[in-house]
């Protein structure tokens, strides 16, 4: 992996912002084949007939014949600064001696005038005349009020030069100056660390993991252990799931990664995308609280999603106001604002009751594209994405289906891709979904996570 973006079957690099979708509005990048929101095709890979029975692709204009005559050469712009020199000139020998012979034509602009001279008097036919020498001092005056007039001229006109260059290189200097500033400017603060956690779950989460597993490192070694989904994402943001029969933790016991995001000092904000939860709507019965009992769409989400088991966040207002719907996420990774430290995103290929259904890999995949290309990501982000349920997880769960820990853990397929050092490779994991727990801890600087856990050990990659 030599980057974060990633290339789509036509060679289109993807992850750059693009046009929104034409069917919902909402945001999408290149290289995303469906919309998050409404499930519509988003990309252009396939000819449009009707574009082209109305002449869309219609060949360009023939050239010009070579045998036309050239038009006219354009004019070159007049200088400014020479004709102010001329009326300035003009009114200034009309003032002074009134004669044409006083008007200075000034050089052009940019090259140096020389001095002007005082033309000599032509030698008198008789020197001792009065009339003679009159006539001679008559010239002699008049030729220095032409003289001093073109000094007037010549200044005024290198007055007027220096003015447009001087104006030149102050805007020269300004632009230096802007450069300067850019070069000078101290590096902006780097972005603050933000993880995403991509949570699949159904009979296709192992080939959504294999779609985007060569953008990444591929994690051996991930197990899951409990039969629901929830249980087993309880274990991957940092807590412990409780066997059955157990006694769920108490507030003070819950050390799971929304817990210490909302303790930490200052507080860090965290968001859950849920891809059945509608636009818009109030979080649906399951994620904060646990589901009425004969509510069917209920235990569907409480199976799903592990926030109702966090006793530090159930039912609170920061719950509440986490829980959104999957099409929020392309919205807030592309509208530049500041994201939440942590995003659960709980992906099945459930749609919203306004959406289009969407195959699982293809959903995973739109995801990971549109949260790579994001400068975020980039510059300080960790992605995880991981299987935490093979069930479907769209079908109400059966009043029989099993609710404690499986007879033996599971392989979870895992893979993670980072922004600042991308790598590919493998690496290994032991311990079930909570070395995953510790590397997100490690990268939000969060401590009091799952401290008995190892994180796994990921190729240093190339730092950008």
């Amino acid at each position: 992996m030599t980057g974060v973006g990633r290339y789509d079957d036509d060679g289109l690099e993807g992850g750059l912002p693009a046009p929104p979708c034409r069917d919902c509005g909402a945001a999408v990048v290149t290289g995303q084949r469906y919309c998050l929101r409404c499930g519509a095709r988003v990309d252009d890979r396939r000819l449009e007939p009707l574009a082209m029975l109305h002449g869309a692709h219609a060949a360009p204009a023939a050239p010009a014949a070579a045998s036309e005559e050239p038009g006219p050469l354009p004019l070159r712009p007049v200088s400014l600064a020479a004709v102010t020199a001329v009326v300035v000139a003009g009114l200034s020998g009309a003032l002074i001696g009134g004669r044409e012979d006083a008007v200075a034509v000034p050089a052009p602009s940019g090259i140096a005038t020389a001095p002007a001279t005082t033309a000599a008097a032509p030698p008198s036919d008789d020197a001792g005349g009065s009339g003679d020498g009159a006539s001679a001092s008559d010239d002699a005056g008049s030729t220095d009020e032409a003289a001093a007039t073109a000094d007037v001229a010549s200044e005024d006109a290198g007055d007027e030069v220096a003015a447009d260059d001087g104006g030149e290189a102050t805007d020269d200097a300004s632009g230096a100056g802007d450069e300067g500033d850019d070069e000078t400017t101290p590096d902006e603060a780097p972005a603050p660390p933000s993880v995403w956690v991509l949570a699949l779950e159904g009979p296709d989460a192992a080939a959504a993991v294999d779609r985007i597993a060569a953008q990444g490192v591929r994690l051996t070694g991930v197990t899951r252990g409990a039969a629901s989904a929830s249980e087993n994402a309880v274990q991957l943001l940092g807590g412990t799931a409780p066997a059955a029969g157990a006694p769920a933790p108490t507030a003070a016991e819950d050390h799971s990664l929304p817990a210490a995001l909302a303790a930490a000092e200052p507080a860090r904000t965290w968001r859950a995308y849920v891809d059945a939860q509608p636009d818009g709507q109030p979080p649906l019965a399951g994620t904060c609280a646990p589901a009425a009992a004969g509510d069917p769409v209920g235990a569907t989400v409480a199976r799903r999603v592990p926030f109702w088991r966090l006793a530090a966040v159930a039912g609170g207002a920061t719950c509440g106001s986490s829980i959104a719907g999957l099409d929020r996420l392309g919205n807030d990774v592309t509208s530049g604002e500041e994201l939440p430290a942590l995003s659960y995103v709980a992906l099945g290929g459930c749609p919203a009751p306004e959406r289009t259904a969407v195959a699982l890999p293809d959903q995973t995949e739109d995801a990971v594209a549109t949260i790579t290309g994001s400068s975020e990501f980039q510059a300080s982000g960790l992605l995880v994405v991981t299987a935490v349920g093979g069930d479907a997880p769209c079908a109400p769960p059966a009043a029989t289906a099993p609710l404690g820990p499986l007879p033996a853990p599971v392989d979870a397929p895992t893979v993670v891709l980072r922004g600042a050092a991308p790598a590919s490779g493998t690496a290994t994991a032991t311990g079930g979904l909570r070395p995953l727990a510790r590397l997100i801890a490690d990268h939000l600087q969060l401590t009091d996570v799952a401290a008995d856990a190892t994180a796994p050990t990921l190729p240093a990659g190339d730092a950008e």
